[in-house]
């Protein structure tokens, strides 16, 4: 019974949990609304192919869309500009590292 009571109790604590870093600013919307437009429009010319291409005609739009929103937080979260370095070793760590900070 005491791991049941655990396991919910942590599961409980996660979704009431609120984020350290709430992005909400008017450039930050505004960024997405563009982003979700441009989808939209992508997505209308997608809808002229069949089969295949029109698939990977929606998934190269939706992968430009999330990198839209990620560049958009990114100029507003000085975090997740940190995040994206961490994938990176060396020297270009450090410039990405130098960039994130200039930019906040």
């Amino acid at each position: 019974m005491k791991p049941l009571f655990c396991i919910i109790a942590v599961t409980l604590g996660s979704a009431l949990t609120i984020p350290a870093f709430a992005v909400d600013s008017a450039d930050y919307r505004s960024a997405r609304e563009r982003a979700d437009a441009e989808f939209r429009m992508a997505e209308d010319r997608c809808h002229a192919l069949r089969d295949h291409d029109r698939e990977v005609c929606e998934s190269e739009a939706k992968g430009h869309r999330d990198r839209a929103y990620a560049d958009a937080r990114e100029r507003e979260d000085p975090h997740a500009a940190r995040a994206r370095c961490d994938a990176l070793t060396g020297h270009a760590r450090d410039e990405c590292l130098e960039h994130a900070e200039d930019r906040h």
